[in-house]
Protein backbone atom coordinates (compact mmCIF):
# COMPACT_ATOMS: atom_id res chain seq x y z
CA UNK A 1 0.00 0.00 0.00
CA UNK A 2 3.21 2.42 0.63
CA UNK A 3 3.47 2.46 -3.44
CA UNK A 4 0.02 2.96 -4.09
CA UNK A 5 -0.30 6.10 -1.61
CA UNK A 6 3.39 7.13 -3.03
CA UNK A 7 1.25 7.40 -6.95
CA UNK A 8 -1.39 9.03 -5.02
CA UNK A 9 0.88 11.99 -3.75
CA UNK A 10 2.58 11.82 -7.12
CA UNK A 11 -0.97 12.16 -9.40
CA UNK A 12 -1.73 15.19 -6.93
CA UNK A 13 0.79 17.11 -8.34
CA UNK A 14 -0.67 16.47 -12.01
CA UNK A 15 -3.78 19.48 -12.84
CA UNK A 16 -5.16 16.73 -14.80
CA UNK A 17 -6.13 14.69 -11.36
CA UNK A 18 -8.13 17.64 -10.25
CA UNK A 19 -10.17 18.60 -13.93
CA UNK A 20 -10.29 15.14 -15.31
CA UNK A 21 -13.17 13.86 -13.06
CA UNK A 22 -15.69 17.04 -13.45
CA UNK A 23 -15.17 16.55 -17.37
CA UNK A 24 -16.06 12.96 -16.95
CA UNK A 25 -19.35 14.20 -15.25
CA UNK A 26 -20.02 16.89 -17.69
CA UNK A 27 -19.97 14.40 -20.54
CA UNK A 28 -21.96 11.88 -18.83
CA UNK A 29 -24.70 14.34 -18.31
CA UNK A 30 -24.17 15.68 -21.90
CA UNK A 31 -24.67 11.91 -23.25
CA UNK A 32 -27.05 11.15 -20.71
CA UNK A 33 -29.64 13.84 -21.85
CA UNK A 34 -29.51 13.49 -25.48
CA UNK A 35 -30.16 9.55 -24.75
CA UNK A 36 -32.90 10.35 -22.71
CA UNK A 37 -34.84 11.87 -25.23
CA UNK A 38 -34.87 8.72 -27.46
CA UNK A 39 -36.58 7.51 -24.32
CA UNK A 40 -39.17 9.88 -24.14
CA UNK A 41 -40.02 9.62 -27.38
CA UNK A 42 -40.10 6.14 -27.34
CA UNK A 43 -42.47 6.44 -24.26
CA UNK A 44 -44.36 9.17 -26.47
CA UNK A 45 -44.77 6.18 -29.46
CA UNK A 46 -46.31 3.44 -26.79
CA UNK A 47 -43.08 1.25 -26.56
CA UNK A 48 -43.32 -1.99 -24.28
CA UNK A 49 -42.44 -1.90 -21.01
CA UNK A 50 -39.84 -4.35 -21.45
CA UNK A 51 -38.14 -1.85 -24.45
CA UNK A 52 -38.44 1.09 -22.00
CA UNK A 53 -36.41 -0.93 -19.57
CA UNK A 54 -33.81 -1.91 -21.93
CA UNK A 55 -33.19 1.29 -23.04
CA UNK A 56 -32.87 2.93 -20.05
CA UNK A 57 -30.51 0.41 -18.88
CA UNK A 58 -28.15 1.55 -21.84
CA UNK A 59 -27.44 4.61 -20.22
CA UNK A 60 -24.69 4.10 -18.29
CA UNK A 61 -22.50 3.08 -21.13
CA UNK A 62 -23.59 6.16 -23.20
CA UNK A 63 -21.21 7.99 -22.12
CA UNK A 64 -18.19 5.74 -22.29
CA UNK A 65 -16.13 6.69 -25.45
CA UNK A 66 -15.74 10.13 -23.62
CA UNK A 67 -14.43 9.41 -20.12
CA UNK A 68 -13.33 6.32 -21.60
CA UNK A 69 -11.00 8.89 -23.64
CA UNK A 70 -10.52 10.66 -20.34
CA UNK A 71 -9.36 8.18 -18.36
CA UNK A 72 -6.98 7.35 -21.19
CA UNK A 73 -5.44 11.18 -20.83
CA UNK A 74 -4.90 11.01 -17.08
CA UNK A 75 -3.51 7.08 -17.03
CA UNK A 76 -0.76 8.25 -19.55
CA UNK A 77 -0.11 11.19 -17.40
CA UNK A 78 0.51 8.96 -14.79
CA UNK A 79 3.65 7.67 -16.66
CA UNK A 80 4.63 10.00 -18.76
CA UNK A 81 5.07 12.83 -16.33
CA UNK A 82 7.80 10.39 -14.87
CA UNK A 83 9.29 10.55 -17.60
CA UNK A 84 9.56 13.67 -18.77
CA UNK A 85 10.47 15.23 -15.11
CA UNK A 86 13.08 12.16 -14.98
CA UNK A 87 11.17 11.15 -11.63
CA UNK A 88 11.19 7.46 -13.71
CA UNK A 89 15.24 7.42 -12.58
CA UNK A 90 14.35 7.24 -8.94
CA UNK A 91 11.22 5.13 -9.14
CA UNK A 92 13.22 2.51 -10.90
CA UNK A 93 16.37 2.34 -7.97
CA UNK A 94 13.88 2.49 -5.39
CA UNK A 95 11.52 0.00 -6.79
CA UNK A 96 10.94 -3.51 -8.37
CA UNK A 97 9.44 -3.84 -12.04
CA UNK A 98 6.25 -5.78 -10.19
CA UNK A 99 6.04 -3.01 -7.43
CA UNK A 100 5.80 -0.55 -10.19
CA UNK A 101 3.38 -2.80 -12.44
CA UNK A 102 0.95 -3.55 -9.42
CA UNK A 103 0.72 0.59 -7.91
CA UNK A 104 -0.08 1.59 -11.47
CA UNK A 105 -2.33 -1.41 -11.98
CA UNK A 106 -4.06 -0.50 -8.43
CA UNK A 107 -4.59 3.09 -8.89
CA UNK A 108 -6.08 2.44 -12.59
CA UNK A 109 -7.93 -0.19 -11.95
CA UNK A 110 -9.52 2.19 -9.06
CA UNK A 111 -10.28 4.81 -11.42
CA UNK A 112 -11.79 2.63 -13.68
CA UNK A 113 -13.73 2.23 -10.76
CA UNK A 114 -14.51 5.47 -10.14
CA UNK A 115 -15.08 6.49 -13.43
CA UNK A 116 -17.88 3.47 -13.39
CA UNK A 117 -19.28 4.77 -10.63
CA UNK A 118 -19.50 8.77 -12.09
CA UNK A 119 -21.15 7.48 -14.82
CA UNK A 120 -23.50 5.33 -13.29
CA UNK A 121 -24.49 7.39 -10.62
CA UNK A 122 -25.45 10.37 -13.26
CA UNK A 123 -27.23 8.50 -15.39
CA UNK A 124 -29.41 7.36 -12.69
CA UNK A 125 -29.83 10.45 -11.20
CA UNK A 126 -30.36 12.27 -13.96
CA UNK A 127 -32.68 10.24 -15.33
CA UNK A 128 -34.96 10.23 -12.24
CA UNK A 129 -34.78 14.45 -13.01
CA UNK A 130 -35.82 13.70 -17.44
CA UNK A 131 -37.76 10.28 -17.11
CA UNK A 132 -40.82 9.01 -15.09
CA UNK A 133 -39.57 8.06 -11.93
CA UNK A 134 -41.31 4.75 -12.03
CA UNK A 135 -39.55 3.68 -15.08
CA UNK A 136 -36.52 4.13 -13.41
CA UNK A 137 -37.46 2.20 -10.13
CA UNK A 138 -38.42 -0.77 -12.50
CA UNK A 139 -35.05 -0.50 -14.31
CA UNK A 140 -32.96 -0.44 -11.46
CA UNK A 141 -33.32 -4.20 -10.16
CA UNK A 142 -33.55 -5.70 -13.94
CA UNK A 143 -30.02 -7.66 -14.85
CA UNK A 144 -29.87 -5.70 -18.26
CA UNK A 145 -29.03 -2.37 -16.23
CA UNK A 146 -26.40 -4.33 -14.20
CA UNK A 147 -25.10 -5.90 -17.42
CA UNK A 148 -24.60 -2.66 -18.85
CA UNK A 149 -23.29 -1.28 -15.03
CA UNK A 150 -20.23 -4.33 -15.46
CA UNK A 151 -19.92 -3.87 -18.78
CA UNK A 152 -19.32 -0.20 -18.67
CA UNK A 153 -16.31 -1.30 -15.58
CA UNK A 154 -15.32 -3.38 -18.33
CA UNK A 155 -14.42 -0.65 -20.85
CA UNK A 156 -13.58 1.70 -18.80
CA UNK A 157 -10.92 -0.94 -17.19
CA UNK A 158 -9.64 -1.03 -20.94
CA UNK A 159 -9.07 2.18 -21.82
CA UNK A 160 -7.03 2.92 -18.61
CA UNK A 161 -4.77 -0.17 -19.23
CA UNK A 162 -4.61 0.02 -22.58
CA UNK A 163 -3.31 3.85 -21.99
CA UNK A 164 -1.13 2.14 -19.53
CA UNK A 165 0.80 -0.12 -21.08
CA UNK A 166 1.15 2.29 -24.42
CA UNK A 167 2.11 5.22 -21.74
CA UNK A 168 4.79 2.44 -20.95
CA UNK A 169 5.87 1.64 -24.49
CA UNK A 170 5.83 5.40 -25.85
CA UNK A 171 6.46 7.70 -22.70
CA UNK A 172 5.00 10.58 -24.81
CA UNK A 173 1.26 11.78 -24.18
CA UNK A 174 0.42 12.38 -27.85
CA UNK A 175 2.41 9.23 -29.09
CA UNK A 176 0.29 6.80 -25.98
CA UNK A 177 -3.11 8.36 -26.36
CA UNK A 178 -2.85 8.56 -30.15
CA UNK A 179 -1.57 4.50 -30.00
CA UNK A 180 -4.73 3.76 -28.27
CA UNK A 181 -6.69 5.55 -30.60
CA UNK A 182 -5.74 3.78 -33.13
CA UNK A 183 -6.58 0.37 -31.23
CA UNK A 184 -10.00 2.05 -30.39
CA UNK A 185 -11.09 4.11 -33.74
CA UNK A 186 -8.56 2.30 -36.35
CA UNK A 187 -10.24 -1.05 -36.05
CA UNK A 188 -13.70 -0.37 -37.15
CA UNK A 189 -12.37 1.99 -39.91
CA UNK A 190 -10.28 -1.10 -41.05
CA UNK A 191 -13.98 -2.92 -40.58
CA UNK A 192 -15.70 -0.27 -42.86
CA UNK A 193 -13.41 -0.30 -45.58
CA UNK A 194 -13.27 -4.46 -45.79
CA UNK A 195 -17.07 -4.26 -45.48
CA UNK A 196 -16.95 -1.51 -48.36
CA UNK A 197 -14.98 -4.37 -50.43
CA UNK A 198 -17.06 -7.19 -50.20
CA UNK A 199 -15.12 -8.53 -47.51
CA UNK A 200 -16.27 -10.34 -44.76
CA UNK A 201 -14.11 -9.68 -41.57
CA UNK A 202 -15.77 -11.32 -38.12
CA UNK A 203 -12.48 -11.36 -36.66
CA UNK A 204 -13.14 -7.70 -35.95
CA UNK A 205 -16.12 -8.70 -33.98
CA UNK A 206 -13.51 -9.84 -31.42
CA UNK A 207 -10.97 -6.57 -31.41
CA UNK A 208 -11.66 -4.23 -28.34
CA UNK A 209 -12.78 -1.45 -30.55
CA UNK A 210 -16.27 -4.25 -31.37
CA UNK A 211 -15.88 -5.56 -28.00
CA UNK A 212 -16.49 -2.09 -26.02
CA UNK A 213 -19.72 -1.66 -28.30
CA UNK A 214 -21.49 -5.01 -27.19
CA UNK A 215 -20.60 -4.77 -23.83
CA UNK A 216 -22.76 -1.69 -23.21
CA UNK A 217 -25.62 -2.23 -25.50
CA UNK A 218 -27.53 -4.93 -23.40
CA UNK A 219 -30.98 -3.94 -25.60
CA UNK A 220 -32.65 -6.54 -27.43
CA UNK A 221 -32.78 -4.27 -30.73
CA UNK A 222 -29.09 -3.54 -30.11
CA UNK A 223 -28.50 -7.70 -29.96
CA UNK A 224 -25.08 -9.25 -31.40
CA UNK A 225 -23.98 -12.39 -32.17
CA UNK A 226 -22.02 -12.10 -28.90
CA UNK A 227 -22.87 -11.40 -25.12
CA UNK A 228 -22.62 -8.07 -23.55
CA UNK A 229 -21.31 -9.86 -20.60
CA UNK A 230 -18.92 -12.28 -23.13
CA UNK A 231 -18.19 -9.39 -24.70
CA UNK A 232 -17.22 -7.79 -21.22
CA UNK A 233 -15.06 -10.83 -20.35
CA UNK A 234 -13.41 -10.92 -23.48
CA UNK A 235 -12.27 -7.39 -22.80
CA UNK A 236 -10.50 -8.38 -19.33
CA UNK A 237 -8.60 -11.20 -21.22
CA UNK A 238 -7.27 -8.45 -24.19
CA UNK A 239 -6.71 -6.00 -20.69
CA UNK A 240 -4.62 -9.69 -19.84
CA UNK A 241 -2.41 -9.14 -22.89
CA UNK A 242 -1.64 -5.92 -23.25
CA UNK A 243 -0.24 -6.35 -19.40
CA UNK A 244 2.13 -9.29 -20.27
CA UNK A 245 4.13 -6.67 -22.43
CA UNK A 246 4.43 -4.41 -19.45
CA UNK A 247 7.23 -6.20 -17.68
CA UNK A 248 9.05 -6.05 -21.89
CA UNK A 249 8.28 -2.45 -21.48
CA UNK A 250 9.88 -1.64 -17.63
CA UNK A 251 12.67 -3.62 -18.44
CA UNK A 252 13.44 -1.34 -22.13
CA UNK A 253 13.11 1.67 -19.69
CA UNK A 254 15.70 0.82 -17.28
CA UNK A 255 17.64 0.31 -20.45
CA UNK A 256 16.81 3.42 -22.00
CA UNK A 257 17.44 6.19 -19.15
Amino acid sequence: MRDVRAELVRSKAYRITYWVWPLILLSTLAAVAFSSSAIQKALEEGATPTSQIEALAFMPGSPTFFSGLLLAFWTTTLVTADWSSGTINHIHMAMSDGRILRAKLIMVSAASLLTTVITTGTAVALSFLLLPSSLVLATLPSSVFWVNVLGTLAVHLTWGLLALVAAWWLPKPALSVGAVLVVVLGAPALETAFASAGVSTPVFSYLPSSLMNTATLTGSELATKMTPLMAGLLLVAWCAVALASAPIALRRGRIYR
